[in-house]
């Protein structure tokens, strides 16, 4: 089932990312990558309503973090001092077992 993003249009000022999915297990992309430029991710959160294995990658893909396990009703998050920054052109990716997830990202490009 695919991700649904409700927040506006990433921008070089920032953005924040909400998203949603019925089922994460077919991997899904939350910010896409901008060619010769590079995400920078300030803050990620996540809550599920199922008991999941969850990963954050790259799009080539590489492990971001985890993967890591997510009790039902679970709410976790990330902060990154210094940010997190994505190899030039690449997408962050969600992808896990089969449940409902909510959560939002924020950060920037350049």
């Amino acid at each position: 089932m695919a991700i649904t993003i409700t927040s506006p249009g990433v921008s070089s000022y920032g953005f924040i990312k909400n998203f949603t999915s019925a089922d994460i297990s077919a991997g899904e992309t939350i910010v896409s990558g901008v060619t010769g430029k590079k995400v920078h991710i300030r803050h990620i959160s996540i809550q599920s309503d199922d008991a999941i294995n969850l990963v954050f990658q790259d799009s080539t893909p590489t492990a971001l973090i985890g993967s890591f396990p997510i009790a039902a009703g679970e709410f976790r998050q990330w902060y990154f001092n210094p940010l997190m920054i994505l190899p030039t052109a690449l997408d962050l990716e969600i992808d896990g077992d089969a449940g409902q997830i909510w959560g939002f990202v924020t950060g920037y490009i350049s």
